[in-house]
């Protein structure tokens, strides 16, 4: 019986451990048009997600990615207009937004 409460008291741990976490990163949240804007997404090995950047009318980048640890992103941000800007992560139970300023 002590054998069993261990053996799954091991596999519940072992899952928790493995489970997928991902975490934005934004040094800061207001920017100017001469800055560039930069992020980085840190994520368990090998998780597949969706990427978004955007405005109210805008979309700056879409893209999916599988994340292997951590990938910094980089976005020129001149051509685009002040505004507010959301930074949107989804995937499988994953779920992030933050948003930024892009100041004049």
């Amino acid at each position: 019986m002590k054998f069993l409460i261990a053996i799954i008291t091991l596999l519940i741990s072992t899952s928790i451990t493995n489970a997928q976490s991902v975490e934005l990163l934004l040094p800061k949240t207001e920017w100017s048009k001469s800055e560039k804007v930069s992020f980085t997404i840190k994520s368990s090995p090998e998780i597949l997600l969706e990427v978004a950047v955007f405005s109210e009318d805008k979309v700056v980048l879409h893209q999916n990615a599988r994340l292997n640890n951590e990938a910094p992103f980089e976005l020129d941000m001149k051509d685009y207009a002040a505004d507010k800007y959301y930074i949107l992560i989804t995937g499988d139970d994953v779920h992030i937004q933050k948003d930024f300023t892009l100041k004049e």
